[in-house]
Formats: C-alpha cells, sequence, structure tokens
C-alpha cells in the first residue's frame, strides 16, 4: 500500500485545502485522469484539475477513492463526497501527476523485487538488504520478544543501531512506543527521534493470534521514499518466509548449525576433538555438557512453518543452537554442570511450549546429557526413536514433552524386541514375558478388570500400596484386595526382588506388545 500521509506530506508546501478522515492513511496504487466519470470506484487515486469542484459535489463516490484536484486557489473549502477523501492542491496538474505516479511506480517496483526475492528462495537477510538499500535506511527484523532475528544496514542508522547493539534486542520502552498496549497484533508503528532526525517505521505482523515478526525500518524523517510502504510491502516478503517449510530461507545463525549437524549425521565430521572444535563455531556457545533435544511432527497434514516455529522456539531456549534436520527440529541444549532433568523455566512455560507444540501436533523428547561429544549422533538417534515410543505409550494423551529417561527401559525392550525379530523370525514376544503376567492379562479381559495395571504400580512403587492407590486413583482397600487377588491367581508372594523386577519389565513388555507392535494377546 502507498501511504497518504507521505503523499501529502510531500505534497504540503501546495495543499490549499485536506477532507482526509483522521484514521485513514491507505492509499490507493490505481491511477486515473478525471474525464468525464459519473461515479468513483473504489481504491482509485482520481486526479484532476480544481474546476471538476463543480461536478464533484453531484457525483457518487465509493468508500476507498481518493480525489486530487491541481491548480487550486486559496480560500476554497468544498465538503468532500461521503466516502470519499479530497485534497487541493495549487501545484499544476503535470507536478501532481509525476510525484503520484512515480511513488505508485516505486512501490511496483518494490513489490516486484520482493517477488523476485521469493521465485529465487532467497532467505530473510537478502529482504533486509533489499529493503535498506531501497530506501537507503538501516533495518531490522525482530522476534516477538523484539529480539533481533536479522538486520542489514544498521551501520547506515543513528538510532536503532544504538539501542539494538548491546543487548540484541529493543528496549521495551521504545517497543511501547511504537505499539502501545492494547495495540492489534497485527499494526504499525512510527517514532520520530527528534534528536537525530530519524524516523522509525515498524510493522508487525501475526499469525494464529501471535506476533509473527517486527520490522523496524530508520530512515531520515524527510527521506525522499515512503519507508511506510516499503515496510509494509518489505513485511509481506519477509511473513511469506516466516511461514515457509523452505529451510534455505533460514537466518544465518540456524543454517550454521544445520551444517554442522549435517556433518555429524553424515559422519563428515567422528572424532571428539573434531566435533568439539566445530562446536567452538557454533553462534551460541556450547558448555560442557550436551543434551539432544528433538521436536517430531506427527501429523503429515499439518504444514509445518519451521521458520516460524524456530523464532518461537528461540524464546524458551534463548541460548540454545537449533535447527532442521529430516523434517525433525534438532535442539543441541547444553550447560555447565551434569544435570539429570532439566528444568525447561517453570510450570508456566512448560504450558506454553505445550500450546505451542500441540498447534502442529509436534511431540519434543529431551534427551540424556554427556559430555562425550562424538556421542550426540547416536543420542539423537536414541532421543528420535524413544520420542515415537512415547507417543504410543504415554498414559497421558495430552502430554508433548517427554524425557528420555522415563521410557529408556522401552528403548531397552524396542532393541530387544528388534534383534529377536531379526533371530526367531517372527513376532512372537510374548516368551520373553513371565507367565503370570500374561496370565494376568488374559484374565483382565475376560473379566474386564485391571489387575495388570495393579501390577505394575504395585511393583513400580516397591510394594506401597499407599501410592499405588495414588496413582490409580483408587481406595487403598481395593489395591489391597486386588494386591491379594493377584498373589491367588498367581500363586506367588513376590518377595523375591528378582521376582519383582522379573514382573515388572514383563508389564512393560505386554504394553509394548499392545501399543508399539499393535497385537492383541490371544
Amino acid at each position: 500500500m502507498l501511504s497518504l500521509r507521505y503523499l501529502l506530506g510531500r505534497l504540503r508546501s501546495v495543499t490549499v485545502h485536506t477532507a482526509i478522515p483522521p484514521d485513514r492513511d491507505h492509499c490507493p496504487d490505481s491511477l486515473e485522469l478525471l474525464d468525464t466519470q459519473t461515479e468513483l470506484l473504489p481504491d482509485r487515486i482520481y486526479l484532476g484539475e480544481a474546476t471538476w469542484l463543480e461536478r464533484l459535489s453531484g457525483i457518487q463516490a465509493a468508500p476507498g477513492c481518493l480525489v486530487l484536484l491541481a491548480g487550486a486557489e486559496k480560500g476554497m473549502r468544498p465538503a468532500a463526497p461521503e466516502g470519499c477523501a479530497l485534497a487541493l492542491l495549487s501545484c499544476p496538474l503535470p507536478r501532481l501527476y509525476n510525484l503520484t505516479a512515480r511513488n505508485i511506480r516505486r512501490a511496483e517496483l518494490w513489490k516486484k523485487n520482493c517477488q523476485d526475492l521469493l521465485d529465487q528462495d532467497a532467505g530473510i537477510h537478502e529482504a533486509l538488504r533489499m529493503a535498506a538499500r531501497s530506501g537507503a535506511c538501516g533495518a531490522a527484523l525482530l522476534n516477538w520478544q523484539g529480539r533481533v532475528m536479522d538486520s542489514a544496514g544498521l551501520e547506515e542508522s543513528s538510532y536503532l543501531a544504538g539501542q539494538l547493539s548491546e543487548a540484541g534486542v529493543l528496549p521495551q520502552d521504545v517497543m511501547k512506543k511504537l505499539f502501545p498496549p492494547g495495540a492489534p497484533q497485527e499494526s504499525w508503528g512510527t517514532l520520530t527521534v527528534k534528536e537525530t532526525g530519524t524516523a522509525v517505521f515498524a510493522c508487525r505482523s501475526a499469525w494464529e493470534g501471535e506476533v509473527l515478526g517486527i520490522l523496524l525500518l530508520e530512515g531520515g524523517e524527510g527521506a525522499d521514499t515512503d519507508l511506510q510502504s516499503l515496510c509494509a510491502c518489505v513485511m509481506q516478503c519477509l511473513r511469506r518466509q516466516l511461514l515457509s517449510r523452505d529451510t534455505s530461507r533460514m537466518d544465518p545463525e540456524i543454517r550454521t548449525f544445520q551444517r554442522f549437524w549435517e556433518d555429524v549425521m553424515e559422519r563428515r565430521l567422528i572424532n571428539r576433538m573434531e566435533i568439539r572444535s566445530a562446536l567452538s563455531t557454533l553462534p551460541r556457545p556450547v558448555q560442557n555438557f550436551l543434551r539432544v533435544v528433538v521436536i517430531s511432527f506427527k501429523n503429515d497434514n499439518i504444514r509445518v512453518p519451521y521458520n516460524y516455529l524456530l523464532s518461537r522456539l528461540r524464546g524458551f531456549f534463548p541460548s540454545t543452537n537449533m535447527a532442521v534436520y529430516q523434517k525433525d527440529i534438532i535442539l543441541l541444549y547444553s550447560h555447565k554442570e551434569r544435570d539429570f532433568r532439566p528444568s525447561l523455566g517453570g510450570p508456566e512455560q512448560t504450558e506454553k511450549l505445550t500450546a505451542l507444540l500441540k498447534r502442529y501436533d509436534g511431540f519434543m523428547m529431551i534427551g540424556n546429557g554427556t559430555r562425550h561429544a562424538e556421542a550426540i549422533a547416536s543420542m539423537y538417534l536414541l532421543s528420535k526413536r524413544t520420542n515415537e515410543l512415547a507417543c504410543l505409550l504415554c498414559q497421558d494423551k495430552a502430554e508433548r514433552i517427554f524425557f528420555t529417561e522415563d521410557y529408556i527401559i522401552y528403548s531397552l525392550i524396542d532393541l530387544c524386541v528388534q534383534r529377536y525379530l531379526e533371530a526367531e523370525q517372527n513376532e512372537d514376544i510374548l516368551y520373553l514375558a513371565h507367565p503370570a503376567v500374561t496370565a494376568l492379562t488374559r484374565y483382565d479381559r475376560a473379566h474386564n478388570a485391571n489387575l495388570r495395571d495393579v501390577l505394575f504400580y504395585f511393583l513400580l512403587n516397591d510394594g506401597n500400596v499407599n501410592k499405588t492407590a495414588t496413582d490409580l486413583y483408587m481406595h487403598r482397600n481395593t489395591v489391597n484386595n486386588k494386591v491379594n487377588l493377584i498373589k491367588k491367581l498367581t500363586c506367588m508372594e513376590m518377595d523375591d526382588p528378582r521376582l519383582r523386577q522379573r514382573l515388572l519389565i514383563s508389564c512393560q513388555i505386554m504394553r509394548y506388545y499392545e501399543n508399539v507392535m499393535q497385537k492383541e494377546l490371544q
């Protein structure tokens, strides 16, 4: 769109009168000369001589049209038809036409350049460079938190560079000036910096109710370029890049880690020294203990906007290198000390992260930590497979964030089953389970009972009836009765710790048989 405020600003010295709604800044980009029209159409700029005023009062004008009349004399104060924006100017018609047409052509060129970038699969940085070059201005793209995702031409800016240089994030007081509290997610912002004689134009784009990105352009306050129109045009291009699944459009930082990860997985980096050396060159510092986090997406019908999702994840993991590998998102989470169960920032952050994953049917597996850099490829493969198992085995179907340690026994069973299938050439893995667990499974089916679940949680809680009752939402007396029935049916007292271990893993083998192999006991 063209900025009506900018266009009239360029004509301020020759403006005689305007009748423009105070909240209107949209300027059409289709130009017509007034001639014999009987109706003024929407989204048109009509140019003519001031003599056309006599006809204007009796003509039907659609909302959204703009009439600019040249050759007006001082003192003219006509009322514009309802829905029509009107400006009277003292300059001659050729000058008015040339200025208006020049801005329309410039906006069309910007649109063409943006489309060319998209057609060439250019990345975000290329779009920002085009904006900086076209407007002779500084350009920066921020994420939803105001943190810099990428920038171009800031060395030419006198305000933005200073605001963004220290922490790489726009200060909240500046953000509030651009977008006051309560402003729509899709909105514009402008800020005049009197100390430097510059103006900052901001465009905030949203998607599915959340901020997708914020584009900032800084230029001279009286610059001969419609920076607001340029900002809108480039933001449309960036929006498509941010929502794209094309990983070639990701920002340079993510592409750097992605190349490293591909080198590791394709065995171009093998030994510890090579990998540690490469780790030292990554955009985000890597500490002693490494943990691979895998996010997989189960629904192929959902188009995952990887660029947008990575920018959102940056808010949860600001110091973590991340990339896309074979449709998964990989995070190389690192920490100084050994941490068996890392915190995700508390219940509120976990809830927000879960909601983000749910939107794209994503599941996150947080792997175990290691300080052996050469093991990260194996850790990834283990985390990826364990993520698949967790999706099938988790009790709470609303759960989206898993820890490898909670499902590692099932990974061991999975490896054992794969070897068993290769050796025995059949799928009857029930011989790996204790016969008593098989018998309880058949009893449960015949009597619509849950004795196997009671046995599992009873063993898991080391025979503690109260904890078992809490896990199963039962009264402790009910649990006691069921445990006694299990002992009677199996003729076992379960005092032997080796027997308890055997029964516990047998219950897990049966769950694997039913939920992973999708088989039913005959």
